[in-house]
């Protein structure tokens, strides 16, 4: 599902390795900018510690673009990971602060699925958000459960990316994730949480499957 960027060829394989490691240290800069802007603006738009949100914005993005990079390569897989890393941490960030989330993450992970992706696996992607949803609501129906709306849009967004496997594995690993570690902390979860974290977790976890 996922194809390489085409780059121009390289006769030199040396010329290559130069080139990969340039373009790997320049997306890593790059990430590195884009996460302290972002950091900047959740910090100004949700009233949080500025320096401390972009401080752990970039730190967190710089850390998943290095390990994308020497996971995939200097490849559209590693692009494509790192735009989803920075959405999911507005939608973590948002859902901490609020327990709300907008819409636009969704639209900018489903846009980002096409990167590398060619038109006739269009149909497969369709088919997974469609199943991830499903699965949700068969899993709220059969525990009683309220379907939260951006739980809901944030799973089948991200599900129309990573695939049906992938895409149910995140939602498992993130729910876990969350139950596990608020029972850790003693609290009635009940009460409810905000899943977004731990689903963006679950989420960047499956993408290296």
């Amino acid at each position: 599902m996922i194809s390489l960027i085409q780059f121009p060829t390289v006769q030199n394989s040396a010329s290559w390795e130069a080139f990969e490691i340039v373009g790997s240290m320049c997306l890593i800069l790059l990430t590195g900018l884009a996460a302290a802007f972002l950091g900047f603006f959740c910090a100004r738009e949700f009233k949080g510690d500025k320096r401390k949100t972009i401080l752990i914005f970039t730190l967190i993005a710089v850390l998943l673009a290095v390990m994308l990079l020497a996971f995939f390569g200097f490849t559209a897989a590693a692009i494509k990971g790192i735009i989803l890393s920075l959405v999911l941490a507005f939608v973590s960030y948002s859902d901490i602060k609020t327990r709300e989330c907008p819409d636009f993450p969704y639209l900018m992970i489903a846009v980002a699925a096409f990167i590398g992706c060619d038109l006739h696996c269009l149909p497969d992607m369709f088919l997974a958000a469609f199943s991830v949803f499903c699965f949700q609501y068969f899993g709220a129906w059969a525990t009683k459960a309220k379907l939260n709306g951006a739980d809901a849009k944030l799973a089948t967004a991200c599900a129309f990316l990573l695939g049906s496997a992938r895409g149910i594995a995140g939602l498992i690993i993130g729910m876990l994730i969350g139950i596990i570690v608020n029972l850790i902390k003693l609290k009635d979860t009940k009460e409810g949480f905000p899943l977004l974290p731990y689903l963006a977790v679950g989420f960047m976890t499956a993408y290296f499957l």
